[in-house]
Parts: C-alpha cells; structure tokens; sequence
C-alpha cells in the first residue's frame, strides 16, 4: 500500500514550511525543488477532480486535449 497523493502532498508542504521557518534562502535549490513537486501535485489533483487539466489562461480542458499528455 503506497502513501496517497494527500498525505504525499501534506509532507511536501511541511517540509517546505519548516525549512522556510529555519531561514533556509528562497533560492536554495532544494526549496526550489519541493515548490516545483509541491506545484505538480496539486495539479495532478486538480486534473483528477475536474476530469481535465488547466491552460495557460486557467480554463478546464477534457485531458484529450492535453498537448503534454
């Protein structure tokens, strides 16, 4: 049984917020890193929720139409 989506996503986001709160630099690759994984994931969730992914303007489009997938 691997670790959900969710829980995967909670962790990011803790990481990230605890070596923000440790005054780690914003440019440091790592934080740099978690944001990026952190950003693919809630839209990978939005794509499950809506059935679709967003484009460059925000507007839902049937995966089909996915010019990345």
């Amino acid at each position: 049984m691997g670790v959900t989506m969710a829980t995967q996503l909670e962790l990011l986001r803790e990481s990230l917020a605890r070596l923000e709160a440790e005054g780690v630099p914003a440019d440091n690759p790592m934080l740099q890193g978690l944001r990026a994984q952190i950003a693919m994931h809630e839209r990978n969730q939005r794509r499950r929720e809506t059935g679709g992914f967003w484009d460059e303007d925000g507007k839902i489009k049937p995966e089909w139409q996915n010019p990345m997938g």
